[in-house]
């Protein structure tokens, strides 16, 4: 066996070669085995962290986990000590976006951070030209990077008719979009063309409840997720006062009978709702990586007061409302949520104004965690929950043996201490190790490239 301390990179995993939506696969002749010990592991299988257990991988996917002592791994292993860590899923992102500049360099950076706060798998909402040819590389390279769901461009443009639409969900199935993003903007007429188009295709509907569009149709169209929440919030009239419990738990129980999921993106949203404060944002850890003229940017928007911002996507949809009352009722709607058993889909929004990919991850569950959920609930709904929804094999967000094998090492009991995220010792990414060290140079080459 060929043992690496963790500060070392193994090398011997080859890339995958082959993806089929978010389940991949290595050709035998690339197989490699290694064998992660000394860490005590969080399965998220339905029990609790279990001490000094070891995980053995094969390929991409884990082949045991279980005792230190019961697990015997081949002679040729690669052995990595987790240094007395905490191992667990990698996380999924359900909710980013990345940069769609013409070079791409942004998109790796955005990738890289993603990958080094631990995000093994990332839902990109809106599709962009590149997007489906980055995805293929990124398994073909077996890159540092997270394995992308993505969404197709997001219907925004409201002159479309329903037959046009229909060639649109036609042409994003056809390409190879995973699925059909909507977005603020279309009419009821539309928003049912894209419902119908996309069951005629097979394809999956996610995203906004349209402006256009009561919640309970959506509700009824077997829209799969609802991104931001923002749709409740008007449904429940929340934006001037407390919301009633009663209105809460009637959102949780319609939300139950539809079997929908919903994508909270709590910082993200006090951002776009101006509730943060300058001091705030400032102190954001992520802000290391975004260059001067990009964060000059952000915050010449972020000073303008939101009622003066005309043209502003949020001001058409809260208007002059009272941004504590929409904050504080979000929170209560997520923890009414969470508790009441509807799903709960852990995301960032990455990649709007003052969101840092991967940076974000530890801010969101801070957030989460304000509301009212527990650190259990907050890692459920970044790793089986999602791992669930995206793949109901069950071999995703789960340490088992048949899952993928995306895990993350972490210095210290995440159950106890949301801010061991923010400080991965490793990750394991399609079974290929990445140590703290590389992760470190990683880190440290992107906030170069930022001019930091």
């Amino acid at each position: 066996m060929r043992r690496i301390g963790p500060g070392r990179i193994s090398g011997v995993i080859a890339a995958a070669l082959a993806a089929l939506g978010v389940v991949f696969a290595m050709p035998p002749a690339a197989r490699a085995s290694t064998l992660i010990e000394n860490v005590s592991v969080l399965p998220m299988t339905g029990v609790g962290l279990q001490a000094d257990w070891a995980v053995l991988v094969d390929g991409d996917r884990i082949v045991a986990a279980g005792p230190r002592a019961s697990l015997a791994a081949p002679a040729d292993a690669t052995v990595v000590d987790g240094a007395g860590g905490v191992l667990l899923p990698g996380l999924i992102d359900m909710h980013i976006h990345l940069d769609h500049g013409h070079d791409g360099r942004q998109s790796d950076v955005q990738l890289g951070l993603l990958a080094a706060h631990g995000v093994t798998t990332a839902r990109v909402m809106w599709g962009h030209n590149g997007q489906l040819a980055l995805r293929r590389a990124i398994v073909a390279e077996n890159r540092f990077a997270p394995s992308l769901v993505l969404a197709g461009p997001g219907f925004s443009k409201s002159a479309l008719s329903p037959a046009e639409v229909k060639a649109e969900v036609e042409r994003q199935a056809k390409e190879g979009w995973d699925l059909i993003k909507v977005h603020w903007k279309p009419t009821l007429a539309q928003y049912d063309a894209i419902i119908s188009a996309a069951k005629s295709v097979g394809k999956e509907v996610d995203g906004h409840v349209p402006y256009a569009v009561s919640l309970d149709h959506v509700l009824a169209s077997g829209q799969r997720s609802i991104e931001h929440m923002d749709g409740y919030i008007r449904d429940i009239k929340a934006e001037g006062s407390a919301a009633p419990q009663a209105a809460l738990q009637g959102a949780v129980a319609r939300s139950k009978a539809a079997g929908v999921a919903v994508v909270p993106t709590l910082f993200g949203w006090r951002v776009h709702l101006h509730h943060t404060s300058s001091d705030e944002l400032n102190a954001l850890p992520g802000l290391a990586f975004v260059p001067a003229s990009t964060l000059a940017n952000w915050r010449s928007r972020y000073e303008r007061p939101l009622k003066e911002q005309t043209k502003d996507w949020i001001k058409l949809l809260i208007g002059r409302r009272d941004v504590d009352a929409i904050v504080a009722n979000r929170n209560r709607l997520l923890k009414a949520f969470s508790d009441g058993g509807v799903p709960v889909l852990f995301g960032t929004d990455s990649g709007q104004p003052f969101v840092v990919a991967g940076t974000a991850v530890p801010t969101e569950m801070a957030e989460m965690r304000a509301a009212g959920l527990t650190n259990r609930q907050i890692i459920e709904s970044a790793t089986v929950t999602a791992g669930r929804f995206l793949d109901s094999s069950g071999r995703l967000g789960v340490i088992a043996p048949g899952a993928r094998a995306d895990i993350l090492v972490l210095p210290a009991d995440p159950t106890t201490d949301l801010q061991a995220f923010a400080r991965p010792l490793g990750v394991m990414l399609r079974g290929k190790w990445h140590s703290g060290e590389e992760i470190g140079r990683f880190l440290a080459d992107a906030r170069a490239a930022a001019g930091r």
